[in-house]
């Protein structure tokens, strides 16, 4: 049986993964089925993006700390040579400050921001 598991033979249009989809429609119950089937949290789409990339330029606040805490690199860029933590700062201007603080408390608690 073959799963969908975001695993690169699972890519579908412009490299979106199934684990992808899942992040942008804020399925975090699918998220966890999917991990637990071996989803690949650092495979990109053709434009370098991570699952945790997505989720944070769509400021999907309970997916980011859903994947933060599933081991996604909050380091990894993509092809313009940008993070997550990048693309949250340059959110910074066009963000209600309280969306922005929320999210940036997500990433202080893994220790990456203080």
């Amino acid at each position: 049986m073959n799963r969908d598991t975001g695993s690169r033979e699972d890519k579908l249009f412009m490299g979106v993964t199934p684990l992808m989809i899942a992040v942008l429609k804020e399925k975090a119950g699918a998220i966890s089925v999917l991990l637990s089937e071996g989803a690949d949290l650092e495979e990109r789409d053709d434009e370098g993006h991570t699952a945790l990339i997505l989720a944070t330029l769509t400021l999907k606040e309970e997916i980011i700390s859903q994947l933060i805490k599933a081991g996604a690199k909050i380091d990894a860029k993509d092809h313009k040579g940008k993070s997550a933590l990048n693309y949250l700062t340059d959110l910074t201007d066009s963000v209600r400050p309280e969306d922005l603080s929320r999210i940036q408390k997500i990433f202080e608690g893994q220790g990456i921001l203080s």
